[in-house]
């Protein structure tokens, strides 16, 4: 059976500012069931850092960089860039 997904084609810069060509596959998240687990998570991560001033924007900060990377939507490189 032959897929019929399309797959995005984009260019990001590199460090020395030349275009590099990118491939992604599409997206097939249920955002309801990621919202739920970001507000879920985001509860339990305030009450861990509730003695932080900035609780509770990193605390969503990080409920959603937890949520995407366990669904393999994002990922961390040591040495990376932004």
């Amino acid at each position: 059976m032959k897929s019929t997904a399309r797959i995005l084609q984009t260019t990001h810069p590199t460090p020395n500012g030349s275009p590099k060509r990118v491939t992604r596959r599409p997206l097939a998240v249920d955002r309801l069931a990621l919202r739920e687990d970001v507000l879920e998570r985001t509860a339990m991560l305030r009450e861990k850092l509730r003695e932080r001033s900035d609780a509770e924007e990193l605390a969503g900060r990080l409920a959603i960089e937890q949520a995407l990377g366990d669904r393999e939507l994002v990922s961390r490189m040591t040495g990376g860039w932004c």
